[in-house]
């Protein structure tokens, strides 16, 4: 029988704490908002007394104590890391979780012994990656909300590492099949003929925190409005034997977190009892959605649907499109990716997912920047006038193959 992972969660201030331990954590991060990004407690200067707290509060349970500083720091932050780190090295907590991978530098000269977890919340990352921080100081790397079990597998069977990811807890979202954050600027390093501007906004999401966003022309938001949960997908989370499975009941009831911890415990336990004959059970499931004020989204990262479990239809006899539609400005133009060469005068077809069709001559073709030209290279994004009822994946078609 393989070992339950360890049951990892955050902790700001003292009745957090106490949740936590009641709920069975065994490993609890606490957080100085000074250093926590994602903290829902204005905990900052009370670091110390925290520290002190957690460590009476633990009595003789074999509960680890950690520190998460989750910022991506700047020279002007180091002050105040440094100074968060010394009470960890005073009060022996060396479970240390940053989301800045130059931290660990900072971290070993305070704390030599320390164990650095390495959380890239708001990055994507791979194989190659995961080998690189594991030939550093990094000892347990987290995956991020977007990989597939299939890629967790691959990174562990490869790299000698800790691994962890989220099993259960709010996601931050934000997804885009457009490619506009590759047109982040840095003064005139920005060509507007590669990729569409974008406007630097604020907005705010459900729970009345503000995040800041990159994104495009119309605005898209950056909030956290699902609940990702693995509890059906037992079946591909027990087998990858974790290190350990982190649950996010931050700024939740205390029975949010109890009812996950306790739910994942026994359905992982199911899962140990019956093997291949097992099924996700119904009543853990409604017991787990009755504690959740968001939707739940199971499976890995099926938020993007990244993750495909049914068989792959065959494409042998399909038209190869043209192009697809990657943005829409109503009224105004459809931004699409070539993916053949496209001359000006040929006459299209579009079909949208959603039902609509129309059939065009292409005479106005623009690079993203509104100037015209003459054809629509094989890769590059392009806009083209706009047609009703054309949403994001419609597809573009020479109108000869589909009459």
């Amino acid at each position: 029988m393989s070992t339950l992972p360890q049951f990892t969660t955050f902790s700001a201030c003292e009745e957090t704490f106490r949740t936590a331990c009641d709920a069975g954590a065994d490993l609890i991060f606490l957080e100085d908002s000074s250093v926590s990004i994602r903290h829902h407690s204005h905990s900052s200067g009370i670091f110390r007394t925290l520290c002190q707290t957690a460590q009476t509060l633990i009595d003789d349970r074999p509960i680890i104590l950690g520190c998460n500083i989750d910022m991506l720091a700047h020279d002007s932050h180091l002050s105040t890391i440094d100074a968060i780190l010394q009470v960890c090295a005073d009060e022996q907590i060396i479970h240390i979780r940053i989301q800045d991978p130059a931290l660990q530098t900072s971290v070993l000269a305070i704390i030599p012994n320390a164990h650095i977890h390495l959380a890239t919340e708001t990055g994507n990352a791979n194989c190659t990656g995961h080998d690189f921080h594991a030939s550093t100081n990094i000892n347990r790397i987290v995956f991020t909300n977007e990989t597939p079990a299939s890629t967790m597998s691959t990174s562990m069977s490869s790299t000698n590492c800790e691994w962890e990811t989220q099993v259960f807890g709010p996601v931050l979202l934000q997804y885009s099949d457009r490619r506009l954050l590759a047109a982040i600027t840095n003064g005139d390093d920005f060509s507007p003929n590669e990729t569409a501007p974008l406007a630097m906004q604020t907005t705010q999401g459900e729970t009345g925190r503000r995040f800041r966003f990159s994104d495009s022309l119309l605005g898209s938001c950056m909030f956290d409005s699902a609940d990702r949960s693995l509890l059906s997908s037992m079946n591909l989370l027990a087998p990858l034997q974790l290190t350990s499975w982190l649950f996010d009941g931050r700024g939740e009831n205390p029975e949010y977190l109890k009812t996950a911890m306790t739910c994942f415990r026994k359905e992982w336990q199911r899962y140990q009892e019956l093997g291949e004959n097992w099924e996700a059970s119904a009543i853990l499931g409604g017991m787990l959605k009755s504690v959740c004020p968001r939707a739940l989204r199971p499976g890995f990262f099926r938020v993007n649907k990244t993750d495909r479990f049914d068989d792959e239809p065959d494409e042998s006899h399909r038209i190869k499109p043209l192009a697809r539609v990657l943005d829409v400005y109503r009224k105004q133009c459809l931004v699409i990716l070539c993916l053949e060469d496209i001359p000006t005068g040929t006459d299209i077809h579009i079909t949208s997912p959603n039902g609509y069709s129309a059939t065009t001559t292409l005479n106005d073709i623009r690079n993203l920047d509104g100037t015209p030209c003459e054809h629509a290279p094989e890769g590059h994004l392009v806009r083209i006038p706009w047609h009703k009822g054309m949403v994001s994946q419609a597809e573009v078609f020479f109108a000869k193959d589909c009459s």
